[in-house]
């Protein structure tokens, strides 16, 4: 930390109100449990898609959103939309198969549905 303040020109605190998202904590409530941390989400979704009625509805969801797209859609663009993670779109299109069809590598892929 003393390294990344000096080379940045920063103070400690800046740099741990940065890396946490604006909020400081006591030294003593700053130590995380381990209980805590393994219980994390690792990304927040609002789409559920752990049970098949929830993969259902949020395919369903899909394909409805990417019928009609003319210049496809990318999976950010989607995510906005549906409020699903990156990892829930990209497993919806495996499950899709031939209904969607997609063009581009990565980061520049769009999705359009299937005519």
């Amino acid at each position: 930390m003393a390294e990344l303040s000096g080379r940045t020109g920063r103070s400690i605190e800046d740099i741990v109100r940065f890396c946490s998202g604006g909020v400081v904590a006591e030294a003593s409530s700053a130590r995380c449990s381990s209980s805590t941390a393994a219980t994390a989400p690792s990304s927040i979704s609002a789409v559920e898609t752990r049970t098949r009625t929830g993969r259902d509805a949020f395919d369903a969801a899909l394909l409805g959103l990417l019928t009609g797209v003319q210049n496809g859609l990318s999976a950010r663009d989607i995510a906005e939309e549906t409020g699903a993670s990156l990892p829930q779109i990209r497993s919806a299109v495996v499950r899709l198969g031939n209904k969607i069809r997609f063009k581009g590598n990565t980061a520049a892929r769009r999705y359009w549905a299937r005519a």
